[in-house]
């Protein structure tokens, strides 16, 4: 299989845009499972992200990784081929930017605490952000094969998460509740 056929639709217009800023194919190194998604000769990282409810999402570990290299983040719209924003990664905060919302999930994969079963959900449906196999999932809720299984199930089942093939992708209608979820638990820190 190609590098080509393992990615995902926003992966694949950045692949074709850096093809035409001069960039051949020997050119770019795609990283499926690393930050960021393309490696280039000249040493530059570029990172595709698609815009969902006007958000660019990252999690906390990939935020600070892409930071780190100082890679570049390649926004597009589910629209266009073309980036609609480029932004330095080592300029990234979380706020808005370029009138963009930028949102570092908390996400809490295997930590030691123990996790409700609205933070696991909540875990899934971040982990979907990007498609992602039910190995990879597995891999970072860090849970029982049967507890996964329950709450992915959950997460279909209300359409929080949809199938793309053999991967899992979040919903708009996940997305909202990611935001809600995360206005409560704001609302319990700040009155508890």
């Amino acid at each position: 299989m190609s590098s080509l056929e393992t990615m995902d639709i926003t992966e694949k217009k950045a692949y074709n845009w850096l093809l035409t800023k001069g960039y051949t194919p020997k050119d770019i190194i795609f990283q499926k499972r690393k930050n960021p998604d393309f490696l280039t000769s000249d040493g530059k990282g570029f990172e595709a992200k698609r815009l969902r409810q006007r958000t660019l999402w990252f999690t906390s570990n990939q935020f600070e990784e892409l930071k780190a290299v100082g890679a570049i983040i390649l926004g597009f719209r589910d629209e266009s081929a073309e980036p609609f924003i480029t932004l330095q990664a080592s300029d990234l905060k979380e706020g808005i930017v370029e009138g963009v919302r930028i949102v570092a999930t908390k996400a809490s994969y295997g930590e030691p605490k123990k996790r409700t079963a609205y933070d696991l959900l909540q875990g899934v449906v971040e982990a979907c952000l990007e498609p992602t196999s039910l190995t990879d999932l597995y891999f970072k809720i860090k849970t029982t094969y049967t507890v996964l299984t329950i709450k992915l199930n959950t997460a279909l089942r209300f359409r929080l998460i949809e199938t793309l093939g053999e991967k899992y992708h979040t919903t708009q209608k996940g997305i909202n509740f990611l935001n809600a979820w995360a206005n409560v638990q704001t609302f319990l820190k700040e009155e508890f």
